[in-house]
């Protein structure tokens, strides 16, 4: 990762991104100005905003954000690897002595892998449907089984 920022602070240094004021600002040449990054990685067009100053790690932090953001959306696992992710979550849940809710699978995946809640969510009721995971209803809650 440090060595994807470091070729972007020298394309930034060597190419200067294109970047543009935001409407808010009376002036562009004012040292003041909000302005905008366009990261050049980011195939998705996504805007990366660093706030009233122009610092490299700023825009380096932002860069590797949305790096971190769009290798999920390059990459989508296979319905095998998310069937994984889940077996081991739950393991990881029970052996803590507690009950694997969709919000605790969540949890744990996350801490591994940067996914949304909602996507993991998505995901989970998929294995359900397939049959890798079991959904119980207990106590008025739903939990997650690992199908032996």
């Amino acid at each position: 990762m440090a060595t994807v920022a470091l070729l972007l602070l020298l394309m930034l240094l060597k190419h200067k991104l294109p970047t543009r004021t935001s409407s808010n600002s009376r002036t562009s040449s004012a040292p003041h100005a909000r302005t905008q990054f366009f990261c050049s990685i980011d195939q998705y067009g996504s805007l990366c905003s660093n706030g009233t100053s122009m610092e490299i790690s700023t825009f380096m932090s932002c860069t590797a954000s949305t790096l971190r953001k769009t290798q999920g959306r390059m990459e989508e696992p296979d319905p095998e690897t998310w069937t994984a992710w889940f077996l081991d979550a739950i393991r990881k849940i029970r052996s803590q002595k507690q009950r694997p809710s969709v919000e605790r699978i969540a949890h744990a995946i996350r801490l591994q892998h940067d996914y949304h809640e909602e996507v993991i969510a998505e995901n989970l009721q998929l294995a359900v449907k397939r049959g890798d995971i079991l959904k119980l209803f207990n106590k008025g809650q739903s939990s997650y089984k690992v199908r032996i």
